[in-house]
Protein backbone atom coordinates (compact mmCIF):
# COMPACT_ATOMS: atom_id res chain seq x y z
CA UNK A 1 0.00 0.00 0.00
CA UNK A 2 1.44 3.40 -0.95
CA UNK A 3 1.84 6.20 1.60
CA UNK A 4 -1.18 8.30 2.55
CA UNK A 5 -1.38 12.05 3.03
CA UNK A 6 -4.19 13.22 5.31
CA UNK A 7 -5.57 16.73 4.89
CA UNK A 8 -6.44 18.44 8.19
CA UNK A 9 -8.43 21.65 8.71
CA UNK A 10 -8.04 23.45 12.05
CA UNK A 11 -10.18 26.36 13.28
CA UNK A 12 -9.80 28.32 16.49
CA UNK A 13 -6.98 30.15 18.24
CA UNK A 14 -3.43 29.09 17.51
CA UNK A 15 -2.88 28.69 21.27
CA UNK A 16 -6.28 28.05 22.88
CA UNK A 17 -6.78 27.98 26.63
CA UNK A 18 -7.82 24.31 26.66
CA UNK A 19 -5.37 21.68 25.36
CA UNK A 20 -7.96 19.03 24.46
CA UNK A 21 -9.27 19.83 20.96
CA UNK A 22 -12.55 18.79 19.37
CA UNK A 23 -12.15 16.37 16.49
CA UNK A 24 -15.14 16.54 14.16
CA UNK A 25 -15.50 13.44 11.99
CA UNK A 26 -17.10 14.06 8.56
CA UNK A 27 -20.05 11.96 7.43
CA UNK A 28 -20.86 10.19 4.21
CA UNK A 29 -18.77 8.08 4.17
CA UNK A 30 -17.01 9.99 1.43
CA UNK A 31 -17.47 13.59 2.64
CA UNK A 32 -14.61 15.84 3.66
CA UNK A 33 -13.96 18.95 5.72
CA UNK A 34 -14.89 21.05 2.68
CA UNK A 35 -18.49 19.86 3.09
CA UNK A 36 -18.71 22.02 6.21
CA UNK A 37 -17.51 25.23 4.56
CA UNK A 38 -21.05 26.74 4.33
CA UNK A 39 -21.51 26.52 8.10
CA UNK A 40 -17.97 26.91 9.44
CA UNK A 41 -18.51 30.59 10.22
CA UNK A 42 -22.03 30.27 11.62
CA UNK A 43 -21.63 27.05 13.62
CA UNK A 44 -18.09 25.94 14.28
CA UNK A 45 -16.17 29.19 14.74
CA UNK A 46 -18.52 30.41 17.53
CA UNK A 47 -18.20 27.04 19.26
CA UNK A 48 -14.40 27.14 19.03
CA UNK A 49 -14.41 30.65 20.52
CA UNK A 50 -16.87 29.87 23.32
CA UNK A 51 -15.11 26.64 24.30
CA UNK A 52 -11.61 28.10 23.81
CA UNK A 53 -10.60 24.98 21.94
CA UNK A 54 -9.46 24.17 18.45
CA UNK A 55 -11.75 22.13 16.21
CA UNK A 56 -10.07 19.67 13.85
CA UNK A 57 -11.55 18.25 10.65
CA UNK A 58 -9.68 15.29 9.15
CA UNK A 59 -10.37 14.33 5.54
CA UNK A 60 -10.78 10.57 5.82
CA UNK A 61 -8.37 8.57 3.68
CA UNK A 62 -9.66 8.39 0.12
CA UNK A 63 -11.72 11.60 0.43
CA UNK A 64 -11.44 15.36 0.02
CA UNK A 65 -7.92 16.73 -0.17
CA UNK A 66 -6.34 13.62 1.36
CA UNK A 67 -4.20 11.60 -1.02
CA UNK A 68 -4.83 9.37 -2.77
CA UNK A 69 -8.41 10.40 -3.57
CA UNK A 70 -10.51 7.38 -4.54
CA UNK A 71 -11.98 8.16 -7.93
CA UNK A 72 -14.57 5.93 -9.57
CA UNK A 73 -15.88 7.00 -12.97
CA UNK A 74 -18.77 4.54 -12.99
CA UNK A 75 -19.85 3.07 -9.62
CA UNK A 76 -22.07 0.63 -11.54
CA UNK A 77 -18.87 -1.01 -12.80
CA UNK A 78 -17.07 -1.72 -9.54
CA UNK A 79 -14.57 -4.14 -11.07
CA UNK A 80 -13.28 -1.37 -13.33
CA UNK A 81 -12.77 0.91 -10.34
CA UNK A 82 -11.08 -1.82 -8.30
CA UNK A 83 -8.76 -2.68 -11.21
CA UNK A 84 -7.83 0.99 -11.57
CA UNK A 85 -7.06 1.27 -7.87
CA UNK A 86 -5.00 -1.92 -7.96
CA UNK A 87 -2.97 -0.58 -10.88
CA UNK A 88 -2.27 2.53 -8.80
CA UNK A 89 -0.99 0.37 -5.94
CA UNK A 90 -4.08 0.77 -3.76
CA UNK A 91 -5.49 -2.05 -1.63
CA UNK A 92 -9.28 -1.84 -1.25
CA UNK A 93 -9.04 -3.52 2.14
CA UNK A 94 -7.04 -0.53 3.42
CA UNK A 95 -10.02 1.81 3.03
CA UNK A 96 -12.19 0.82 5.97
CA UNK A 97 -13.69 2.46 9.02
CA UNK A 98 -11.15 0.68 11.23
CA UNK A 99 -8.16 2.13 9.39
CA UNK A 100 -9.82 5.57 9.34
CA UNK A 101 -10.15 5.33 13.14
CA UNK A 102 -6.42 4.62 13.37
CA UNK A 103 -5.79 7.70 11.22
CA UNK A 104 -7.65 9.88 13.74
CA UNK A 105 -5.40 8.63 16.51
CA UNK A 106 -2.32 9.28 14.36
CA UNK A 107 -3.42 12.86 13.58
CA UNK A 108 -4.04 13.53 17.29
CA UNK A 109 -0.55 12.27 18.10
CA UNK A 110 0.99 14.34 15.29
CA UNK A 111 -0.51 17.51 16.78
CA UNK A 112 0.46 16.56 20.32
CA UNK A 113 -3.11 16.03 21.54
CA UNK A 114 -3.09 13.36 24.24
CA UNK A 115 -6.86 13.72 24.79
CA UNK A 116 -9.57 14.72 22.31
CA UNK A 117 -13.29 15.38 22.38
CA UNK A 118 -14.55 13.30 19.47
CA UNK A 119 -17.65 14.52 17.60
CA UNK A 120 -19.17 12.44 14.82
CA UNK A 121 -22.43 12.93 12.93
CA UNK A 122 -24.19 10.34 10.74
CA UNK A 123 -21.47 8.07 9.31
CA UNK A 124 -19.10 10.16 11.42
CA UNK A 125 -20.74 8.65 14.50
CA UNK A 126 -19.92 5.17 13.18
CA UNK A 127 -16.31 6.20 12.69
CA UNK A 128 -16.19 7.94 16.07
CA UNK A 129 -17.47 4.83 17.84
CA UNK A 130 -14.88 2.69 16.07
CA UNK A 131 -12.19 5.13 17.21
CA UNK A 132 -13.40 4.69 20.79
CA UNK A 133 -13.22 0.93 20.36
CA UNK A 134 -9.68 0.97 19.01
CA UNK A 135 -8.17 3.96 20.81
CA UNK A 136 -10.04 4.56 24.08
CA UNK A 137 -7.04 6.15 25.80
CA UNK A 138 -7.18 9.32 23.67
CA UNK A 139 -10.88 9.98 24.30
CA UNK A 140 -11.83 12.65 26.84
CA UNK A 141 -15.47 12.78 25.72
CA UNK A 142 -17.62 11.52 22.86
CA UNK A 143 -20.44 13.32 21.05
CA UNK A 144 -22.39 11.35 18.44
CA UNK A 145 -25.46 12.62 16.62
CA UNK A 146 -27.75 11.14 14.01
CA UNK A 147 -26.26 7.82 15.02
CA UNK A 148 -25.32 5.43 12.25
CA UNK A 149 -24.25 1.98 13.38
CA UNK A 150 -22.97 -0.29 10.62
CA UNK A 151 -26.21 -2.13 9.90
CA UNK A 152 -28.41 1.00 10.09
CA UNK A 153 -29.13 1.04 6.32
CA UNK A 154 -30.58 -2.47 6.55
CA UNK A 155 -33.35 -1.14 8.81
CA UNK A 156 -34.31 1.75 6.52
CA UNK A 157 -37.99 0.81 6.19
CA UNK A 158 -38.48 0.46 9.93
CA UNK A 159 -36.59 3.72 10.55
CA UNK A 160 -38.76 5.67 8.13
CA UNK A 161 -41.95 4.21 9.55
CA UNK A 162 -40.89 4.96 13.12
CA UNK A 163 -40.17 8.60 12.29
CA UNK A 164 -43.50 8.91 10.45
CA UNK A 165 -45.23 7.60 13.55
CA UNK A 166 -43.65 10.28 15.73
CA UNK A 167 -44.65 13.04 13.30
CA UNK A 168 -48.18 11.61 13.15
CA UNK A 169 -48.48 11.65 16.94
CA UNK A 170 -47.54 15.35 17.08
CA UNK A 171 -49.95 16.08 14.24
CA UNK A 172 -52.87 14.56 16.13
CA UNK A 173 -52.28 16.95 19.04
CA UNK A 174 -52.24 20.01 16.76
CA UNK A 175 -55.73 21.27 15.75
CA UNK A 176 -54.66 22.62 12.35
CA UNK A 177 -52.55 19.59 11.47
CA UNK A 178 -55.12 17.06 12.63
CA UNK A 179 -57.45 18.41 9.94
CA UNK A 180 -54.90 17.38 7.32
CA UNK A 181 -54.59 13.73 8.27
CA UNK A 182 -55.87 11.26 10.83
CA UNK A 183 -53.32 8.58 9.93
CA UNK A 184 -50.13 9.84 8.29
CA UNK A 185 -48.68 6.39 7.61
CA UNK A 186 -51.83 5.30 5.79
CA UNK A 187 -51.94 8.58 3.86
CA UNK A 188 -48.41 8.25 2.46
CA UNK A 189 -49.34 4.81 1.14
CA UNK A 190 -52.56 6.12 -0.37
CA UNK A 191 -50.88 9.11 -2.03
CA UNK A 192 -48.03 6.99 -3.39
CA UNK A 193 -50.60 4.70 -5.01
CA UNK A 194 -52.49 7.71 -6.37
CA UNK A 195 -49.32 9.12 -7.96
CA UNK A 196 -48.37 5.82 -9.57
CA UNK A 197 -51.26 6.24 -11.99
CA UNK A 198 -51.62 10.06 -11.95
CA UNK A 199 -48.31 11.91 -11.38
CA UNK A 200 -48.55 15.51 -10.21
CA UNK A 201 -46.83 18.24 -12.23
CA UNK A 202 -44.95 20.74 -10.04
CA UNK A 203 -42.50 23.54 -10.83
CA UNK A 204 -39.75 20.97 -10.27
CA UNK A 205 -41.21 18.47 -12.74
CA UNK A 206 -43.44 15.42 -12.51
CA UNK A 207 -43.90 13.83 -9.11
CA UNK A 208 -44.58 10.09 -9.27
CA UNK A 209 -44.67 7.59 -6.41
CA UNK A 210 -40.88 7.26 -6.22
CA UNK A 211 -40.24 11.03 -6.24
CA UNK A 212 -42.98 11.47 -3.63
CA UNK A 213 -41.46 8.86 -1.29
CA UNK A 214 -37.95 10.25 -1.70
CA UNK A 215 -39.13 13.84 -1.14
CA UNK A 216 -41.09 12.87 1.97
CA UNK A 217 -37.96 11.34 3.44
CA UNK A 218 -35.89 14.40 2.51
CA UNK A 219 -38.40 16.58 4.34
CA UNK A 220 -38.14 14.35 7.40
CA UNK A 221 -34.35 14.64 7.39
CA UNK A 222 -34.46 18.41 6.82
CA UNK A 223 -36.91 19.19 9.64
CA UNK A 224 -35.66 21.99 11.90
CA UNK A 225 -38.13 21.97 14.78
CA UNK A 226 -41.33 21.79 12.78
CA UNK A 227 -42.38 19.14 10.26
CA UNK A 228 -43.76 19.90 6.80
CA UNK A 229 -44.58 16.27 6.03
CA UNK A 230 -48.34 16.30 6.90
CA UNK A 231 -48.76 19.56 4.97
CA UNK A 232 -46.85 18.16 1.98
CA UNK A 233 -48.70 14.83 1.87
CA UNK A 234 -52.07 16.55 2.12
CA UNK A 235 -51.16 19.12 -0.58
CA UNK A 236 -49.99 16.41 -2.98
CA UNK A 237 -53.17 14.46 -2.35
CA UNK A 238 -55.31 17.51 -3.23
CA UNK A 239 -53.16 18.62 -6.15
CA UNK A 240 -52.39 21.92 -4.37
CA UNK A 241 -49.35 22.79 -6.48
CA UNK A 242 -48.74 26.19 -4.83
CA UNK A 243 -48.27 24.58 -1.42
CA UNK A 244 -46.28 21.67 -2.85
CA UNK A 245 -43.95 24.12 -4.61
CA UNK A 246 -43.50 26.13 -1.40
CA UNK A 247 -42.56 23.00 0.55
CA UNK A 248 -40.15 21.87 -2.16
CA UNK A 249 -38.51 25.30 -2.15
CA UNK A 250 -37.99 25.03 1.60
CA UNK A 251 -35.59 22.16 0.97
CA UNK A 252 -33.21 24.65 -0.62
CA UNK A 253 -32.54 26.01 2.88
CA UNK A 254 -30.33 22.98 3.42
CA UNK A 255 -26.61 23.79 2.95
CA UNK A 256 -25.35 22.02 -0.16
CA UNK A 257 -22.51 19.54 0.16
CA UNK A 258 -19.39 21.21 -1.14
CA UNK A 259 -15.91 19.94 -1.87
CA UNK A 260 -14.75 16.62 -3.24
CA UNK A 261 -17.02 13.72 -2.35
CA UNK A 262 -15.75 10.21 -3.03
CA UNK A 263 -18.57 7.93 -4.18
CA UNK A 264 -16.04 5.10 -4.50
CA UNK A 265 -15.02 5.54 -0.88
CA UNK A 266 -18.66 5.62 0.20
CA UNK A 267 -19.52 2.33 -1.50
CA UNK A 268 -16.33 0.59 -0.46
CA UNK A 269 -16.65 1.62 3.20
CA UNK A 270 -20.36 0.81 3.48
CA UNK A 271 -19.84 -2.60 1.89
CA UNK A 272 -16.94 -3.27 4.23
CA UNK A 273 -18.96 -2.38 7.32
CA UNK A 274 -22.19 -4.09 6.33
CA UNK A 275 -20.85 -7.30 4.72
CA UNK A 276 -20.53 -9.20 8.03
CA UNK A 277 -24.26 -8.78 8.68
CA UNK A 278 -25.29 -11.05 5.78
CA UNK A 279 -27.21 -8.32 3.99
CA UNK A 280 -28.83 -10.48 1.30
CA UNK A 281 -30.34 -12.93 3.79
CA UNK A 282 -31.62 -10.09 5.95
CA UNK A 283 -33.08 -8.19 3.00
CA UNK A 284 -34.91 -11.27 1.74
CA UNK A 285 -37.08 -11.15 4.86
CA UNK A 286 -37.83 -7.45 4.43
CA UNK A 287 -38.81 -7.09 0.78
CA UNK A 288 -42.19 -5.31 0.73
CA UNK A 289 -45.03 -6.30 -1.60
CA UNK A 290 -45.26 -4.56 -4.96
CA UNK A 291 -48.20 -2.42 -3.88
CA UNK A 292 -46.26 -1.01 -0.89
CA UNK A 293 -44.85 1.74 -3.09
CA UNK A 294 -43.66 3.99 -0.27
CA UNK A 295 -41.69 1.19 1.41
CA UNK A 296 -40.26 -0.01 -1.89
CA UNK A 297 -38.47 3.31 -2.29
CA UNK A 298 -36.63 2.67 0.98
CA UNK A 299 -35.99 -0.93 0.05
CA UNK A 300 -34.38 0.09 -3.25
CA UNK A 301 -31.74 2.03 -1.32
CA UNK A 302 -31.09 -0.91 0.98
CA UNK A 303 -30.73 -3.44 -1.84
CA UNK A 304 -27.64 -1.62 -3.11
CA UNK A 305 -25.88 -3.06 -0.06
CA UNK A 306 -26.69 -6.70 -0.74
CA UNK A 307 -23.81 -9.18 -0.54
CA UNK A 308 -23.74 -9.88 -4.27
CA UNK A 309 -23.69 -6.14 -4.99
CA UNK A 310 -20.81 -5.53 -2.60
CA UNK A 311 -18.71 -8.55 -3.59
CA UNK A 312 -17.05 -6.93 -6.67
CA UNK A 313 -15.73 -4.11 -4.49
CA UNK A 314 -13.57 -6.61 -2.58
CA UNK A 315 -14.09 -4.76 0.70
CA UNK A 316 -12.43 -5.44 4.03
CA UNK A 317 -14.44 -6.67 6.99
CA UNK A 318 -15.62 -5.00 10.17
CA UNK A 319 -16.85 -5.96 13.62
CA UNK A 320 -20.57 -6.62 14.11
CA UNK A 321 -20.45 -5.91 17.85
CA UNK A 322 -21.73 -2.65 19.30
CA UNK A 323 -19.00 -0.56 20.91
CA UNK A 324 -18.75 -0.86 24.68
CA UNK A 325 -17.37 2.12 26.57
CA UNK A 326 -17.52 4.01 29.83
CA UNK A 327 -16.37 7.30 28.30
CA UNK A 328 -18.66 10.31 28.92
CA UNK A 329 -20.95 10.35 25.88
CA UNK A 330 -23.57 12.76 24.59
CA UNK A 331 -25.92 11.18 22.03
CA UNK A 332 -28.04 13.59 19.96
CA UNK A 333 -31.00 12.49 17.84
CA UNK A 334 -33.76 14.13 15.83
CA UNK A 335 -37.20 12.59 16.31
CA UNK A 336 -38.12 13.03 12.61
CA UNK A 337 -34.89 11.68 11.13
CA UNK A 338 -35.74 9.00 8.57
CA UNK A 339 -32.07 8.40 7.75
CA UNK A 340 -30.64 7.67 11.20
CA UNK A 341 -33.71 7.27 13.43
CA UNK A 342 -33.91 7.68 17.19
CA UNK A 343 -33.91 3.90 17.62
CA UNK A 344 -30.25 3.86 16.54
CA UNK A 345 -29.35 6.21 19.37
CA UNK A 346 -31.11 4.20 22.05
CA UNK A 347 -29.58 0.96 20.77
CA UNK A 348 -25.95 2.09 20.90
CA UNK A 349 -26.59 3.73 24.27
CA UNK A 350 -27.18 0.31 25.84
CA UNK A 351 -23.42 -0.36 25.59
CA UNK A 352 -22.25 3.14 26.55
CA UNK A 353 -22.53 3.18 30.32
CA UNK A 354 -21.86 6.90 30.77
CA UNK A 355 -24.10 8.12 27.98
CA UNK A 356 -27.08 10.47 27.81
CA UNK A 357 -29.52 10.51 24.88
CA UNK A 358 -31.02 13.88 23.94
CA UNK A 359 -33.90 13.66 21.45
CA UNK A 360 -35.00 16.85 19.74
CA UNK A 361 -38.69 16.63 18.74
CA UNK A 362 -39.36 18.03 15.29
CA UNK A 363 -35.74 17.85 14.16
CA UNK A 364 -34.32 15.58 11.50
CA UNK A 365 -30.74 14.81 10.49
CA UNK A 366 -27.98 16.77 12.29
CA UNK A 367 -29.92 18.63 15.05
CA UNK A 368 -26.60 20.00 16.32
CA UNK A 369 -23.92 20.09 13.69
CA UNK A 370 -25.72 22.10 10.99
CA UNK A 371 -26.50 24.88 13.48
CA UNK A 372 -29.67 26.86 14.05
CA UNK A 373 -30.62 24.96 17.22
CA UNK A 374 -29.62 27.09 20.24
CA UNK A 375 -30.65 24.39 22.71
CA UNK A 376 -28.45 21.77 21.02
CA UNK A 377 -25.51 24.19 21.05
CA UNK A 378 -26.13 25.00 24.73
CA UNK A 379 -26.17 21.33 25.69
CA UNK A 380 -23.07 20.62 23.58
CA UNK A 381 -21.06 23.45 25.17
CA UNK A 382 -22.06 22.44 28.70
CA UNK A 383 -21.13 18.82 28.00
CA UNK A 384 -17.68 19.65 26.58
CA UNK A 385 -16.96 21.89 29.55
CA UNK A 386 -18.04 19.31 32.13
CA UNK A 387 -18.61 15.91 30.51
CA UNK A 388 -18.95 14.10 33.84
CA UNK A 389 -21.97 16.13 34.93
CA UNK A 390 -25.53 15.10 34.13
CA UNK A 391 -26.95 16.60 30.95
CA UNK A 392 -29.47 19.38 31.56
CA UNK A 393 -32.21 18.99 28.92
CA UNK A 394 -34.62 21.64 30.18
CA UNK A 395 -34.18 23.76 27.04
CA UNK A 396 -35.56 20.96 24.81
CA UNK A 397 -39.04 21.90 23.60
CA UNK A 398 -41.80 20.04 21.83
CA UNK A 399 -41.56 19.91 18.06
CA UNK A 400 -44.34 21.44 15.99
CA UNK A 401 -45.98 20.74 12.64
CA UNK A 402 -47.16 22.98 9.82
CA UNK A 403 -50.92 22.74 9.52
CA UNK A 404 -51.28 25.32 6.74
CA UNK A 405 -49.39 27.94 4.77
CA UNK A 406 -50.70 31.47 5.07
CA UNK A 407 -51.56 33.58 2.05
CA UNK A 408 -49.65 36.78 1.41
CA UNK A 409 -52.46 39.01 2.60
CA UNK A 410 -52.97 37.29 5.98
CA UNK A 411 -49.42 36.55 7.10
CA UNK A 412 -48.15 38.15 10.30
CA UNK A 413 -44.76 39.88 10.32
CA UNK A 414 -42.21 39.51 13.09
CA UNK A 415 -38.72 41.00 13.47
CA UNK A 416 -36.06 38.62 12.14
CA UNK A 417 -32.27 39.18 12.36
CA UNK A 418 -30.69 38.69 8.93
CA UNK A 419 -27.01 38.29 9.75
CA UNK A 420 -26.06 37.58 6.13
CA UNK A 421 -27.01 41.15 5.13
CA UNK A 422 -26.43 42.95 8.45
CA UNK A 423 -30.03 44.05 9.07
CA UNK A 424 -33.19 42.99 10.82
CA UNK A 425 -36.61 43.24 9.20
CA UNK A 426 -40.20 42.27 9.92
CA UNK A 427 -40.64 39.10 7.85
CA UNK A 428 -43.25 36.32 7.75
CA UNK A 429 -41.59 33.90 10.17
CA UNK A 430 -44.59 31.54 10.12
CA UNK A 431 -43.81 30.84 6.48
CA UNK A 432 -41.36 28.11 5.57
CA UNK A 433 -37.69 29.14 5.68
CA UNK A 434 -36.08 28.50 2.29
CA UNK A 435 -32.47 29.59 2.44
CA UNK A 436 -30.88 32.70 3.89
CA UNK A 437 -33.39 35.52 4.08
CA UNK A 438 -36.09 33.66 2.10
CA UNK A 439 -39.52 32.66 3.41
CA UNK A 440 -42.26 31.00 1.38
CA UNK A 441 -46.01 30.82 1.82
CA UNK A 442 -48.84 29.56 -0.37
CA UNK A 443 -47.79 30.72 -3.83
CA UNK A 444 -45.60 33.61 -2.63
CA UNK A 445 -42.13 34.26 -1.23
CA UNK A 446 -40.12 37.03 0.40
CA UNK A 447 -36.34 37.28 -0.11
CA UNK A 448 -33.69 39.63 1.28
CA UNK A 449 -30.30 39.55 -0.46
CA UNK A 450 -27.03 41.48 -0.73
CA UNK A 451 -25.66 41.35 -4.28
CA UNK A 452 -22.50 42.77 -5.92
CA UNK A 453 -23.19 45.59 -8.39
CA UNK A 454 -25.22 48.77 -8.53
CA UNK A 455 -29.00 49.02 -8.30
CA UNK A 456 -29.68 49.22 -12.04
CA UNK A 457 -27.48 46.21 -12.76
CA UNK A 458 -29.22 44.10 -10.10
CA UNK A 459 -32.71 45.03 -11.35
CA UNK A 460 -31.64 44.12 -14.87
CA UNK A 461 -30.17 40.76 -13.82
CA UNK A 462 -33.34 39.83 -11.92
CA UNK A 463 -35.51 40.63 -14.95
CA UNK A 464 -33.17 38.72 -17.27
CA UNK A 465 -33.22 35.66 -15.00
CA UNK A 466 -37.03 35.69 -15.12
CA UNK A 467 -37.13 36.11 -18.90
CA UNK A 468 -38.79 39.53 -18.56
CA UNK A 469 -37.90 42.93 -20.06
CA UNK A 470 -36.13 45.46 -17.84
CA UNK A 471 -38.83 47.23 -15.80
CA UNK A 472 -39.45 50.91 -15.22
CA UNK A 473 -38.07 51.86 -11.82
CA UNK A 474 -39.22 54.59 -9.46
CA UNK A 475 -37.44 56.35 -6.60
CA UNK A 476 -38.83 56.09 -3.08
CA UNK A 477 -37.58 57.19 0.32
CA UNK A 478 -37.66 54.91 3.32
CA UNK A 479 -36.51 56.68 6.46
CA UNK A 480 -33.62 58.72 5.20
CA UNK A 481 -32.51 56.20 2.57
CA UNK A 482 -33.16 56.57 -1.18
CA UNK A 483 -34.53 53.25 -2.46
CA UNK A 484 -35.49 52.14 -5.94
CA UNK A 485 -38.68 50.15 -6.46
CA UNK A 486 -39.79 48.14 -9.51
CA UNK A 487 -42.42 45.61 -10.58
CA UNK A 488 -41.53 42.71 -12.90
CA UNK A 489 -44.19 40.51 -14.49
CA UNK A 490 -43.18 37.00 -15.60
CA UNK A 491 -44.58 33.54 -16.30
CA UNK A 492 -44.09 30.49 -14.09
CA UNK A 493 -45.67 27.05 -13.82
CA UNK A 494 -49.20 27.59 -12.55
CA UNK A 495 -49.77 31.02 -14.12
CA UNK A 496 -48.63 34.63 -14.36
CA UNK A 497 -46.61 36.02 -11.46
CA UNK A 498 -45.11 39.30 -10.30
CA UNK A 499 -41.96 40.39 -8.47
CA UNK A 500 -42.20 43.53 -6.40
CA UNK A 501 -38.63 44.56 -5.55
CA UNK A 502 -37.01 47.40 -3.64
CA UNK A 503 -33.27 48.05 -3.73
CA UNK A 504 -30.77 50.38 -2.06
CA UNK A 505 -27.04 50.87 -2.58
CA UNK A 506 -24.85 49.36 0.16
CA UNK A 507 -21.29 50.34 -0.71
CA UNK A 508 -20.31 48.47 -3.87
CA UNK A 509 -23.23 46.08 -3.34
CA UNK A 510 -27.01 46.34 -3.50
CA UNK A 511 -29.43 45.35 -0.75
CA UNK A 512 -32.72 44.11 -2.19
CA UNK A 513 -36.04 43.06 -0.70
CA UNK A 514 -38.41 41.27 -3.06
CA UNK A 515 -41.80 39.60 -2.94
CA UNK A 516 -42.86 37.06 -5.55
CA UNK A 517 -46.61 36.56 -5.76
CA UNK A 518 -49.36 35.55 -8.18
CA UNK A 519 -50.14 38.41 -10.56
CA UNK A 520 -53.57 39.02 -9.03
CA UNK A 521 -51.89 39.69 -5.65
CA UNK A 522 -49.45 42.33 -6.96
CA UNK A 523 -51.18 45.18 -5.10
CA UNK A 524 -51.08 43.21 -1.83
CA UNK A 525 -47.39 42.45 -2.41
CA UNK A 526 -46.60 46.14 -2.95
CA UNK A 527 -48.30 47.08 0.34
CA UNK A 528 -46.54 44.26 2.16
CA UNK A 529 -43.19 45.33 0.73
CA UNK A 530 -43.66 48.85 2.08
CA UNK A 531 -44.40 47.42 5.54
CA UNK A 532 -41.21 45.36 5.41
CA UNK A 533 -39.09 48.29 4.21
CA UNK A 534 -40.31 50.49 7.05
CA UNK A 535 -39.10 47.86 9.54
CA UNK A 536 -35.53 47.53 8.22
CA UNK A 537 -32.90 48.34 10.85
CA UNK A 538 -29.13 47.77 10.96
CA UNK A 539 -27.98 45.03 13.31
Amino acid sequence: MKDLELFVTVIGKEKPGNPDPIFHVPGGPGASSEAYAPILGSTYVPLAVELDRQIFFVDQRGTGQSLPFLTCDDPKKPRDCVDEWKSAGLDTKAFTTAFAADDIADVAAAFGATKVNLWGASYGSRLALETVRRHPDIIRSLIIESVDSADTPLDKIAGVRGALGRISARCKSDPACSKLTSDLAADVDRVASQLSSRPLTTSSGKMDATVFADTTQQLMEASIGRSTVPLFVNAVSRGDVATVDAVLLSLSAEPALTGKFSVGMQLLTNCSDIAPFGASKRLSTLEPPDDALFDRSSFAAMSDLADETCAPWKPGTASVDLVTSDKPTLIVAGSDDSNTPVENATRVATKLSASSVVEFPGYGHFPLHRGGNPCAAEIFVAFIQQPLQSVDQRCVTEGAVYGALEQLGTVELRPVPLDHVGISAALPTDWLPAGKGTFVGAGSSVTVTLTPGDVDAVVGSVAKALGAPSPTSRAITVGDAPWTQASIAFSRPGGEANVEIALVAAGDQTLSVSIVSPKDQADTAAKRLNEILSSVKPL
